[in-house]
């Protein structure tokens, strides 16, 4: 895949979210900028979205539309490995 799309459900009411989006930070800069799309989904701007990721309780996390981390923060080596997983490294 020549991109890899990161939606991450964001609410300022949640510390888990927060560790969530500094673990994310923290990875994709191991990937080359170009390789990596990072979408902060916002909980009343993009409701629908939301809805349709199946994001039902934060934190939240989907990669390429679809739903893998929900109300956990994955460890960094899981977090990579998807990534690269889905760049086809």
């Amino acid at each position: 895949m020549d991109k890899v799309l990161i939606e991450l459900l964001e609410s300022n009411a949640c510390a888990k979210c927060a560790g969530l989006k500094e673990r994310v930070n923290e990875v994709i800069k191991q990937f080359p900028e170009d390789k990596i799309e990072l979408k902060y989904l916002d909980l009343f701007d993009d409701q629908k979205r939301i809805v349709e990721l199946g994001m039902y309780t934060s934190p939240a996390l989907a990669v390429n539309g679809e739903l893998y981390f929900l109300g956990k923060i994955p460890s960094e080596e899981e977090l990579k490995n998807l990534i690269s997983e889905k760049l086809g490294e």
